[in-house]
């Protein structure tokens, strides 16, 4: 008798402290979660509706999570790219594998944002899920946008001087340029 009480006793005890793990391990995964440096959207890989999302995400949208929880992931972009982002994600589904590629997010009153997504397939509770990370890169593409139209500025004043000192050469001209003021002046030999 002493030993089934005992039997069942260990038992509980070890129902309990297994319990312990798992709250313990759940709220180890919501801490890393919702202190991830991106936006996370956990979306089911069959119907594409969104599980769950942390504060970043919250951020990137400027909306409420209870508002995000139950969209269709396709819902994050723009209305008129609607079928291109639900391909994307049917082909990670299919493909199963890490992608990265450059999207964009429509915010709550529609300002657009240009992000990297970063998703994953996992399986979690005999569940396909996607994890998708969605860093904001506006900085990043206005960079490229400045260093695009200075490469164009160059290229357009290089053919203009080009195409100036060909002129003035083959009208008999002598081209010098002063530096201080940065302007060409043109003499006659």
């Amino acid at each position: 008798m002493i030993k089934d009480i005992a039997g069942r006793l260990g038992k509980i005890i070890g129902r309990a402290w297994a319990q312990k793990g798992f709250r313990d391990a759940s709220q180890r995964y919501r801490l890393l979660f919702e202190n991830l440096n991106d936006a996370a959207f956990l979306a089911d890989a069959e119907t594409g509706i969104i599980l769950e999302a942390n504060r970043r995400a919250e951020a990137l949208l400027g909306r409420w999570r209870a508002e995000i929880v139950g969209m269709h992931q396709s819902q994050l972009h723009p209305p008129e790219k609607l079928d291109e982002y639900r391909e994307k994600f049917a082909a990670h589904v299919r493909n199963e594998h890490t992608v990265d590629f450059d999207a964009e997010i429509i915010r709550k009153h529609g300002m657009l944002v240009p992000v990297v997504i970063s998703a994953s397939t996992i399986t979690l509770d005999g569940k396909r899920l996607i994890l998708g990370l969605f860093r904001d890169i506006t900085e990043r593409k206005r960079m490229e946008e400045d260093l695009r139209r200075r490469v164009e500025f160059e290229r357009l004043a290089s053919s203009i001087s080009t195409n100036f000192i060909r002129v003035g050469l083959d009208e008999g001209r002598r081209c010098d340029t002063y530096g201080s003021a940065g302007c060409w002046t043109v003499h006659r030999c």
